[in-house]
């Protein structure tokens, strides 16, 4: 369900540019990692590092808390690659940058938007989990326990646990004491 891109070998200079802005990443000196992104960003031709530098220069501008910037690189992402690798990603860092910042509602339509369009996304179980923690916030119950129902029954046991134990707390909150009983007795049993 991705596209990846078949370039020609990766510069050395652009290789070494990009170690270099990760291990500054990695190191927290993210000033400079935007400085060596950037450098790599304004030359290079390879649409694979182009993808790359997309990514970590948002994450970098995220970590710096310019977040403004971040959403534009990521919106920039997604207009040149639609269908790029790191698409789902990029949706899920966008609604987690919205929800900071108090657009809910247009984190609740990016992050229904991923569990939607890439079932098969790394991404899809954190989306659900933040779905249904943003419905829990707004005591609405109901839709919590559809975002938590969906994530105990993903194929992924990430979550699991931490869902089964608030299903149950929203059973309770919606008047189901048995079902959230039977929820509380398969989990701790």
């Amino acid at each position: 369900y991705k596209t990846v891109l078949k370039e020609s070998p990766v510069p050395k200079e652009e290789r070494f540019l990009m170690l270099t802005a990760k291990s500054l990443y990695y190191t927290k000196d993210y000033n400079e990692a935007v400085r060596f992104f950037k450098t790599v960003f304004d030359n290079t031709t390879n649409n694979n590092i182009k993808e790359d530098v997309f990514l970590w220069l948002g994450k970098t501008y995220s970590n710096l808390n310019q977040n403004e910037d971040a959403i534009k690189l990521y919106k920039g992402y997604m207009n040149t690659f639609p269908n790029g690798i790191y698409t789902d990603e990029i949706i899920y860092k966008i609604s987690v940058i919205s929800r900071e910042s108090g657009a809910d509602a247009y984190a609740l339509e990016l992050l229904n938007k991923l569990a939607n369009k890439y079932p098969l996304s790394k991404w899809k179980d954190d989306a659900l989990w933040q779905m249904a923690w943003m419905h829990y916030g707004k005591r609405d119950y109901k839709n919590a326990e559809k975002y938590l129902t969906h994530l105990i029954a993903s194929p992924s046991d990430k979550l699991r646990k931490q869902a089964s134990y608030w299903h149950g707390k929203v059973l309770l909150k919606l008047g189901n004491k048995d079902k959230a009983i039977d929820v509380f007795k398969k989990l701790y049993l």
